[in-house]
């Protein structure tokens, strides 16, 4: 298993994490709220509440306008 929660709490450059709704993702509640709670303002964290881990593909449309925002900003 990997366990980014480190190196997302230190890292410099804009960066989206799409997670998966909480009863569907892979990763474990308890870490989704560890990263909730300790992420550095760089990191946005969008959540696809009733999507799975490939939520780019089921809800592509959310996902796009979501990306696109995150994007916009950051450029």
């Amino acid at each position: 298993s990997w366990d980014l929660r480190d190196e997302i709490g230190v890292y410099p450059k804009p960066l989206l994490l799409a997670m998966a709704g909480r009863d569907d993702s892979i990763v474990p509640p308890a870490v989704m709220d560890d990263v909730a709670g300790h992420h550095p303002a760089n990191v946005q964290i969008e959540t696809f509440e009733g999507q799975g881990h490939s939520l780019h593909r089921t809800d592509f449309e959310t996902f796009a306008v979501v990306l696109e925002r995150f994007l916009k900003r950051v450029t």
